[in-house]
């Protein structure tokens, strides 16, 4: 029996979301152990990106819509619960969150690009808690600033970086 490259994308996004519930159970748990958090993150992020990239390999394929609606119902619900973790202060696993948030933010950002009438119109936005760092190379983001804006930004951040 052969397994479709939706049905393979939709297992690597459950393999995600049941990675990013032992992050909220070790965060619950207390623990302090960075490497298992970071670990774990890791491997959320993986799940989530490779599993997005078959579901978007089987649309492109058949035009079956309902493989980006499953990629934006799962950017939508890790989102969720990535702004409900974001409520517990630390400093450990807010830097993991706020990578998340971009793998989620990105991943969502080219499912609308592929379709853009399947599932919701809004933009999903990362927790205010973790909103400085997130989000922040989102694809919306580096194409709403011009070009020569991005190179002062890159000017001053070498001049500081030699000063």
């Amino acid at each position: 029996m052969r397994v479709s490259e939706s049905a393979k994308g939709e297992a690597l996004l459950d393999q995600a979301a049941n990675r990013l519930d032992e992050v909220r159970s070790l965060q619950a748990n207390g623990s302090s152990d960075p490497k298992l958090l970071a670990d774990t993150v890791e491997s959320f992020r993986s799940a989530a990106d490779r599993g997005a990239k078959k579901l978007f390999t089987a649309y492109q394929a058949t035009g079956e819509t309902q493989d980006i609606v499953t990629v934006r119902e799962f950017t939508s619900q890790q989102m969720s619960d990535i702004v409900a973790m974001s409520a517990v202060k630390n400093p450990v696993t807010d830097d993991l969150l706020r990578g998340a948030a971009d793998v989620v933010s990105d991943i969502d950002q080219q499912a609308r690009v592929l379709c853009g009438e399947c599932g919701s119109d809004s933009v999903l936005q990362p927790p205010a808690a973790l909103s400085a760092g997130a989000g922040a190379a989102t694809m919306d983001n580096l194409l709403a600033r011009p070009v020569a804006q991005a190179q002062a930004d890159i000017d001053q951040a070498e001049a500081a970086r030699i000063a």
